[in-house]
């Protein structure tokens, strides 16, 4: 990635930035902090990839500003599945799936928090309410993932 393609931001992210982001919202203050200490910010000029189907990334991203859209097949053409906007990550299913399942480029240009993955996991594993939080929420590219499963089972249906 040159810097014309992405560029850091900010190297600074409180926790009362963190505290507006949902995912975030209800973490106890020792993951607060260790988001905020291990955390970066990045600008992707339209078009960058952020996330493909073949690696799962070492990192998650939070859309803080711009737009993302994830990528899928449908009738063998590229198309929009969803657009992704402010609070939305990147990542994070894959990493939670161990399977990486997001095809994702930014649509605008797109700032983005970076968080890096053993950051989110130990999170994962020591703050329930995150995990919770991960738990309850079906992740679009999750769904995307499934009506392709059931796409190559059911041949024949329009799905």
């Amino acid at each position: 990635m040159t810097d014309s393609e992405m560029s850091k931001a900010n190297s600074n992210f409180s926790v009362e930035e963190l505290k507006k982001i949902d995912m975030f919202s209800r973490l106890k203050k020792d993951s607060l902090d260790k988001l905020a200490n291990s955390s970066e910010v990045f600008k992707y000029r339209e078009g960058w990839p952020l996330s493909n189907l073949d690696i799962i990334q070492n990192n998650i991203l939070i859309i803080l500003d711009g737009e993302a859209r994830l990528i899928g097949l449908e009738n063998n053409k590229i198309t929009t599945i969803v657009k992704l906007g402010k609070g939305s990550s990147i990542g994070l299913a894959s990493i939670l799936r161990c399977s990486p399942c997001e095809k994702v480029n930014a649509s605008t240009e797109l700032v983005a928090l970076s968080i890096p993955d053993k950051t989110i996991l130990d999170i994962y594993k020591n703050d329930n309410t995150f995990k919770l939080w991960c738990d309850r929420n079906l992740f679009p590219c999750e769904l995307a993932s499934f009506i392709e499963v059931l796409a190559k089972v059911y041949p024949n249906h329009n799905l």
